[in-house]
This record gives C-alpha cells, sequence and structure tokens, in this order.
C-alpha cells in the first residue's frame, strides 16, 4: 500500500460555529473569548476579518478590542462545538475507518491504496471540503500527503478552504524553504535551541547533522529531523477501535493555556469525575493514577502515584491528581490528562480496615446514586461547587453520551 494520508483542518472552528449560528455577524469580526467578570477575557478563537485586525487567539479582551474596536465577542460553547465536530467526523467515517482526531476542530484520515494515486486523494480531499461545506456550512483546508506531519503541514499551508497536495516528488520544494516552527511539535523552546545551531528552515533540519540534533534534543529531534526527510511512519489510528482495557483515562486540550490553581482544579475535577464515571461503568476500581501535563512547548509530563485502597470514586482520583500534579509544575499548562491503572473488578475487591477506605466506600454509594441522576436528566444536572470556578472548563471532561443536555439549573454538591 502508498501511503495517502489527509489532514483535515476546520477553519477559525469556534468563531466559524458562532458565526454559523448567527448569520448576520458573518461578515464582522468575531472573537469567541472567556467570560471577563470571571476574569478568563482570553481570546480562544478569531475569524479570518478579526485576525486581518491583528487579533490574537490569547489575547486579553480589552487587548483585541483596542485593536479592534467592532470586534463582535462570543461566550466559548463547547457543547455546540463538540456537535459539529462529531457531525465532521461522521462525514469523514464514510471514506475509511481510520481516523485520527486532532481536538475537536483537526483530524488525520488514512485513505491509501496500492496505486498511490494522488489524483483520488485531491478528488477525495475535494469531495470530503465539498461535504463540509454543503451539509454543516463550514470550511476545511485540507493537506494531502504520504506522512502525516507533511498533511498537518499542509493543511496549514493555505488558508482558508484549500487543498495543498504534498507528493515525495515535490516535499523538498513546498517543505525545506518554509521556517521550521512549521513542522509539528516544533515549539518555542524548540525553535530556539534548533536556531542557535544554525537551523532555520525544515530544509536546514533535514540536512543537519544527526549526532548534532540528537545530542540536543535527544529522541524528539531525531525524530523531527526524519520527518523533515519525509521519513514519518507514524500511523494514523483507528479512533474507534477500543481493546481490551488495561486502564482507563481521559485527556483535554484547552482551549486556552491555563495557569491558575483554580482553573487546574477544576480541569482535573472534571477528568477525575469522567474517569471514576467509566470505572464504575465497568465495574472496575484501579490502585493507581497517573497523570499527563503538557505545557506551552507541547512537552509532556508524566508522573503516577500507587493508592493505599483500591477506588472508583472521584474525589479519592482527584485528590491523588492534585498531589501529583504539584510534583510536575508547569506553568501555564496546554492539556491534561488522569489515567486510572492497575485497574482489578470491583467484585473481587479486598475490604481495608483504613479510615479513609470506609469513607470512599460511603463517598462510592454517593457517586453511584449521581450516575442514575445524570444518566435520566444529564450530565449537567448535577455538579460539584468546585465547578462553578470555571463554568467553560468544567465541561471540557463532560461525556456528550446520555441524558437531556439542555437539563435545568444543576444542584451542587
Amino acid at each position: 500500500m502508498e501511503r495517502l494520508i489527509l489532514h483535515s483542518d476546520l477553519n477559525c472552528f469556534y468563531a466559524s460555529v458562532e458565526c454559523l449560528l448567527n448569520p448576520s455577524y458573518r461578515d464582522r469580526p468575531v472573537a469567541v473569548c472567556g467570560d471577563p467578570e470571571k476574569r478568563h477575557g482570553i481570546v480562544v478563537a478569531k475569524n479570518y476579518i478579526a485576525k486581518a485586525f491583528g487579533v490574537n487567539t490569547g489575547d486579553t479582551v480589552w487587548q483585541a478590542k483596542k485593536k479592534c474596536p467592532d470586534l463582535a465577542l462570543f461566550p466559548a460553547r463547547f457543547e455546540k462545538y463538540k456537535y459539529y465536530s462529531e457531525m465532521a467526523r461522521r462525514i469523514y467515517y464514510g471514506y475509511t475507518n481510520l481516523v485520527e482526531p486532532y481536538g475537536l476542530d483537526e483530524a488525520w484520515l488514512d485513505i491509501s491504496r496500492r496505486d498511490g494515486d494522488y489524483e483520488y486523494a485531491f478528488k477525495t480531499a475535494e469531495e470530503i471540503s465539498g461535504r463540509i461545506k454543503n451539509e454543516l456550512g463550514l470550511t476545511v483546508s485540507i493537506g494531502v500527503s504520504f506522512t502525516k506531519s507533511f498533511a498537518k503541514l499542509g493543511s496549514d499551508y493555505k488558508k482558508p478552504d484549500a487543498i495543498t497536495v504534498i507528493t515525495p516528488d515535490n516535499y523538498k520544494k513546498i517543505v525545506w524553504p518554509l521556517g521550521v516552527s512549521n513542522l509539528i511539535y516544533v515549539g518555542k523552546a524548540t525553535e530556539k535551541t534548533l536556531s542557535s545551531l544554525g537551523i532555520h528552515t525544515i530544509g536546514d533540519l533535514a540536512a543537519a547533522d544527526e549526532g548534532t540534533i540528537k545530542n540536543r534534543l535527544g529522541k524528539n529531534g531525531e525524530r523531527l529531523r526524519l520527518w523533515a526527510n519525509g521519513a514519518d511512519n507514524d500511523p494514523v489510528r483507528d479512533y474507534m477501535d477500543r481493546p481490551t482495557a488495561k486502564s482507563i483515562g481521559n485527556s483535554v486540550t484547552l482551549p486556552y493555556d491555563i495557569t491558575s490553581d483554580e482553573d487546574i482544579s477544576v480541569v482535573l475535577m472534571a477528568l477525575a469525575e469522567k474517569v471514576a464515571s467509566r470505572l464504575r461503568e465497568k465495574r472496575l476500581m484501579c490502585s493507581s493514577v497517573q497523570i499527563d501535563i503538557k505545557g506551552r512547548e507541547l512537552t509532556t509530563a508524566t508522573v503516577r502515584k500507587k493508592l493505599s485502597y483500591p477506588t472508583c470514586v472521584a474525589g479519592d482520583i482527584y485528590n491523588a491528581a492534585v498531589e501529583l500534579i504539584k510534583t510536575k509544575r508547569r506553568r501555564p499548562v496546554r492539556a491534561l490528562g488522569i489515567r486510572a491503572e492497575s485497574l482489578e473488578s470491583s467484585d473481587m475487591v479486598q475490604l481495608s480496615l483504613e479510615a479513609d477506605f470506609a469513607r470512599s466506600m460511603k463517598q462510592l454509594k454517593l457517586e453511584e446514586a449521581l450516575d442514575g441522576i445524570r444518566k435520566k436528566y444529564g450530565n449537567g444536572s448535577v455538579k460539584r461547587g468546585i465547578m462553578l470556578l470555571n463554568s467553560d472548563l468544567s465541561e471540557l471532561g463532560a461525556s456528550s453520551a446520555g441524558g437531556d443536555a439542555s437539563a435545568e439549573t444543576p444542584y451542587l454538591i
């Protein structure tokens, strides 16, 4: 099989959804942001009209309004974005089962075939683009290539509503003159290190001495040099392939970098609740908790903790995660994940005489009761008080399945 990889990127996704739902704003500068009243007034996304005024993701609201006084601001509505993301993925699955999401707005598709026909790949990309436009009212930029990294680069190469084809014959002409930061996973720190070595373009990286790169950047640098040479064999992972669980986890890439203890606590609790709920659903308990913390430079720190007793209680998992994150302090935080490990059947758990275990078992009964309420009335029907610290972030770990999403004002626990 000759590899044919597509990378589809929904253009200005959050802002585009808001313009779709509010047609009168389609020709106006638009930005999606947090709530200024809650000290989260940061631009999460903007449309191309706002971008032309110099509005950038990460700007505070007052900075954005100073650049563009007529900027229309919308609060982030992640349930809406999740809905359109899922609709786009349904379209992708009409072409291949090998679909690997990369956040809500991006995905790789593997449409490889024996003849390696790039004309077929281009026509497939055109068809997907047309369906996204006609069925969802959104636009995409699609990269077509023989590697995941070049396909991703291709979707960024021309925007909006464009298709770029990068082949084994033309990649040196298209890719190598570009700045090295255009290659996926080259963050500011990596770019600075490469610049100190006189490496400024992807072509420079491709031609760099292997030993020097490996010495300065380790395995990650070695991988990036191979990718620059078109030697990226990473597969597109089948998102629907669900092997027997050896661990259960949830992670989230945040809509904006977070720094405060409050925001981090909200995300950790949202993730802990989701992981605990999935454990209970499968009648499992965990004896170990792992967290993954990704910083601005896209490097991930992983740390785990063995628990004193097995649990499937969100509070226990959250407490372990809070303790762990203190050992791997990274600010700002771009992505967080919690994973429950060392799983065993809840029917076979040995009882403990520890006072904390008895408390945990009482809490378990409460959470099992809440599972029933949420299943019937929706995930937002009952919330912990901590979730009110940031209502946007509290929704990131929530399941999109089951219940009535329009539940009334939640009770607090």
